[in-house]
């Protein structure tokens, strides 16, 4: 009797035992995937519009003159990164909020703002003309939460903060009668760091199984540029023009995952 109610006990372990290694055994085979295959690379490109803001420069404690925004001549946009899907194999079973990817962005725009310069913020003293070319590069960190699935499209929104580097040069030309000569400011690049922040909306639309198609908007905030304070000519200056930018980007391009 004591031996049968052993070898019934064994048989109980054995039992639970393989029930254990067979529902494991399943998980990692179905229901898990390999960590790695959760990484996804991305490039990018598209069209962007910068904006920015009138400013002033103060060439000296009895001048100030006004720089005016006219036109932004914009160059595409360019974005590549790689990202992680987080509980993916949790999420991706559900009907809403079904996948959430955390990616590592570098997002590069340029651009030329050209306008005219008033002599002691007056009209009747628009003697200068000047053109500043623009360049940041910016390293994010993006949170895109996909909404639903509908048809193999997802949409999902972004949001993302991370340091910007923004560079900028000043060069005016005079376009004024009896203007001395050497007054027009030459302000060489200067490099500026400063928090960026962006958000905005996407879609991903499948072609294999590892290669999607994307398209997004982002609008960003990039933050302050100014040039060099010190003219290179040798005209009078206080202080330069100090800009604030932002840009709304129009992108589109394709995903790779493990």
């Amino acid at each position: 009797m004591f031996r049968k109610q052993n070898n019934l006990q064994w048989m109980k372990w054995a039992a639970t035992g393989l029930g254990f290694f067979s529902f494991f055994n399943v998980m990692a085979d179905t229901a898990y995937a390999p960590w790695y295959q959760n990484i996804e690379g991305s490039i990018e490109i598209g069209p962007n519009w910068l904006n920015t803001n009138n400013r002033t420069v103060v060439i000296s404690q009895n001048e100030t003159d006004n720089v005016n925004v006219n036109r932004i001549n914009n160059n595409v946009t360019w974005k590549a990164g790689v990202g992680y899907y987080l509980f993916d194999d949790y999420l991706k079973q559900r009907t809403y909020l079904n996948h959430l990817l955390f990616e590592v962005n570098v997002y590069q725009i340029s651009g030329k703002v050209k306008g005219d310069v008033w002599q002691y913020q007056l009209t009747e003293f628009s003697n200068y003309n000047y053109q500043s070319y623009f360049k940041s590069t910016r390293l994010m960190l993006d949170m895109k939460g996909f909404l639903f699935t509908y048809k193999s499209v997802s949409p999902y929104l972004i949001l993302g903060i991370g340091p910007a580097w923004n560079r900028l040069n000043y060069d005016e030309n005079i376009t004024g009668t009896g203007v001395p000569s050497n007054s027009n400011l030459r302000l060489g690049g200067y490099t500026t760091t400063r928090l960026a922040g962006d958000f905005g909306v996407g879609f991903n639309i499948p072609l294999t199984q590892q290669l999607s198609m994307t398209g997004e908007y982002i609008y960003a905030l990039l933050g302050h540029a100014h040039p060099a304070n010190v003219s290179s000519n040798g005209a009078e200056l206080l202080r330069g023009p100090n800009f604030s930018f932002q840009t709304q980007s129009l992108l589109f391009g394709f995903n790779v995952r493990m």
